[in-house]
């Protein structure tokens, strides 16, 4: 059994998070919030700011089996991730292609990307922007700046995201 996959990317600071405990308080089914922080933060950092290293790309590939392994349990999800490369990012498309995943992509201006890192605290100063680079997992759903907040991209990602599951119900 397949289940529903949500994914929402874009640069650390994005507000992915905020926004998926906005769409989870507003879906009437149960997705489970799952991240790739959450792993990550269990290894030392993984990140390929400087260089993709083996364990670095290994780690992404398990994540990304990971989503099916969930999602082939029934599992619906709203994935959280942050491409940190185009291997990354063609990976998880390509694992991803027979699910019909639902792509919400966030961004913000660079100075709010800056400012939110600022008030996190819990970031390297300058990951926000350094992983804003542009990777594509082909036709976005949605596309959502964030630089004003997330309060207008709940409601239409929630009514957008039911017409693409009807769409790939009925296909």
């Amino acid at each position: 059994m397949n289940a529903k996959i949500i994914i929402v990317y874009g640069p650390s600071s994005a507000g992915k998070s905020t926004l998926i405990k906005a769409l989870r308080k507003t879906f009437t089914e149960s997705f489970c919030h799952y991240g790739v922080d959450l792993f990550a933060e269990q290894f030392h950092p993984v990140t390929v700011l400087d260089a993709p290293t083996h364990e670095t790309q290994r780690f992404f590939r398990g994540f990304h089996r990971s989503i099916i392994a969930f999602a082939n349990e029934g599992i619906d999800l709203i994935v959280e991730y942050v491409p940190e490369s185009e291997e990354q990012a063609d990976d998880l498309r390509n694992v991803l292609q027979d699910y019909a995943p639902f792509w919400v992509k966030l961004s913000a201006q660079d100075m709010k990307l800056r400012e939110r890192e600022k008030d996190r605290g819990d970031r390297p100063r300058g990951s926000a922007t350094g992983f804003a680079q542009d990777f594509c997992f082909s036709n976005n759903d949605m596309t959502f700046d964030t630089t004003d907040g997330i309060s207008n991209a709940v409601i239409d990602i929630v009514d957008a995201w039911r017409a693409h599951a009807a769409k790939t119900a009925s296909s």
